[in-house]
């Protein structure tokens, strides 16, 4: 197979390339993991720099839990081409693994490059509550509402974020006290 197959002359993927993703996105869709990650694979193997490919098998490996290999796709993703929304999938990924300082800097990155991505506010927001700053939470949950107020889980979340303030206040209150 010569070069020529692998990728289109403007550098976009080849057909079978494009044939196998869109098997892949089919299998996704029927929540058929395995078929999903052997086609993206595939379509990897045609053309190497296809980032929705990566992005997408490390959407389909990240499901499955396997977290070490949907942030390696991930971050190849971000090499290829870095985008907003690569940087807060691979902070989702970070933050299943429980690695919190890693999830919130995706989370952030994908904020300075698009500071309208809702997904990233709640993502960094719940991230804050976790690490017990719920003062940065409530920042970024008051944003979400700002951007996008019909967004109900922007609500719920400022409501839990605030709840965690009072309460580290008012056990500040009782241990100072």
């Amino acid at each position: 197979m010569t070069k020529q197959n692998h990728r289109s002359s403007n550098g976009e993927p080849c057909f079978e390339a494009m044939r196998h993703f869109e098997v892949g996105r089919a299998a996704i869709d029927r929540c058929d993991l395995d078929k999903a990650i052997a086609e993206f694979t595939k379509a990897i193997r045609r053309s190497p720099k296809f980032t929705d490919a990566y992005g997408n098998r490390a959407v389909a490996y990240r499901e499955k839990g396997e977290l070490d290999k949907a942030i390696a796709d991930f971050t190849k993703a971000i090499e290829l081409w870095p985008t907003d929304n690569l940087f807060a999938c691979r902070g989702a990924a970070y933050a299943r693994k429980g690695e919190h300082t890693k999830a919130i800097a995706d989370c952030t990155e994908a904020i300075h490059r698009n500071a309208n991505n809702v997904v990233a506010y709640i993502n960094r927001g719940a991230l804050y509550i976790g690490v017990k700053d719920p003062d940065k939470a409530m920042a970024d949950f008051n944003e979400v509402s700002r951007l996008d107020p019909e967004l109900a889980e922007a609500y719920v979340n400022l409501v839990a974020a605030n709840a965690e303030r009072r309460l580290r206040q008012s056990h500040c209150q009782i241990t100072d006290g």
